[in-house]
């Protein structure tokens, strides 16, 4: 995932929990440590689906608990911390 993908993801959880880009921690629970809840990540998932063209389904949605797992969603793949430009 390029890093560009990693900071509209940050970007968009962010938002969400009204803090700056920069200080969302794409580790943590969003549920525990941002008080997201299912409605709020279903908001989410719609962006996500609108940013990035894809469909979200359900059982998807529920078993996001970082913004790690949306991450690794979106690229298919692990993801990965490092935002240093490079893809």
């Amino acid at each position: 995932m390029s890093a560009d993908a990693q900071l509209r993801i940050r970007t968009i959880l962010a938002e969400y929990v009204g803090i700056p880009a920069e200080s969302f921690e794409m580790e943590k629970s969003l549920e525990l440590d941002y008080d997201l809840d299912s409605t709020e990540l279903t908001e989410i998932a719609k962006r996500v689906e609108s940013e990035f063209a894809l469909s979200i389904d359900k059982s998807t949605r529920r078993s996001w608990e970082s913004g790690a797992d949306i991450a690794m969603f979106v690229a298919g793949k692990p993801f990965s911390p490092v935002a240093d430009g490079s893809d």
